[in-house]
């Protein structure tokens, strides 16, 4: 018996049933194919952004497509991930960022208050992925992380 990485189950299903649903949030879905691409995108980006394999990862997603997008993409690129329950409090949050050593993140733009709120102590973390440069930040200082967007994400398919 052969045994398979669960990402490379995926990439055969997806070039066997490119179309059929792979997962379903609500009204959303997402097909195995589209599914393939965005979580090599994430993939790529975080392999762009330094992260080498064992690095952790946190995934501070609420219930959507984007979560199989996030663990998939970690899979792919040979990293750990490290799931957060975005309805935590903000020190618990903390404290798993910092306990774990995330030095990567991806998150929503409706996370954005929770990283404006945490950013001072979460100076390890370089990169936020999923969640668009904030408003608030109007300087570059060097312990803050990198903002990469989804829509940033979606467009490295094009490069």
């Amino acid at each position: 018996m052969t045994s398979t990485l669960l990402h490379d189950n995926l990439r055969a299903t997806a070039e066997r049933t490119p179309t059929r649903p792979a997962f379903r949030c609500g009204a959303a879905e997402v097909d195995y194919q589209t599914l393939d691409v965005i979580s090599n995108q994430i993939a790529r980006m975080l392999h762009q952004c330094g992260a080498k394999k064992g690095d952790r990862v946190g995934i501070l997603l609420d219930r959507s497509l984007e979560v199989a997008f996030a663990v998939y993409g970690t899979l792919k690129a040979g990293v750990v991930y490290v799931p957060i329950d975005p309805l935590s409090p903000a020190a618990r949050i903390q404290h798993i960022v910092e306990n774990c050593g995330i030095t990567h993140l991806i998150t929503a733009p409706n996370k954005a208050r929770f990283i404006k709120d945490s950013i001072q102590s979460l100076d390890h973390v370089r990169y936020v992925l999923g969640c668009d440069t904030p408003q608030w930040e109007t300087s570059r200082e060097p312990n803050l992380p990198h903002f990469i967007s989804w829509s940033e994400i979606r467009d490295l398919a094009q490069s």
